[in-house]
């Protein structure tokens, strides 16, 4: 026979632990809602790249330049 005493969840372990999954709930509803607001109000600045890959396709016809 098992004679080892039943464990049984205190209700103070319960709510502790309800209490923790909700805060991680909130807390990740509210840095998602701040992240959303911060991403839209960023300015993005255009910017140039002076670069070609002559080895890609399509083929860049540069043969004016050596006239």
């Amino acid at each position: 026979m098992n004679t080892e005493p039943k464990r049984k969840l205190s209700p103070w372990r319960a709510l502790f632990a309800i209490l923790i999954i909700v805060g991680l709930a909130y807390g990740t509803t509210l840095g998602l809602d701040h992240w959303k607001k911060e991403e839209a109000v960023a300015v993005h600045e255009p910017w140039f790249a002076a670069y070609v890959d002559v080895t890609s396709t399509p083929v860049y016809l540069f043969w004016w330049c050596l006239e």
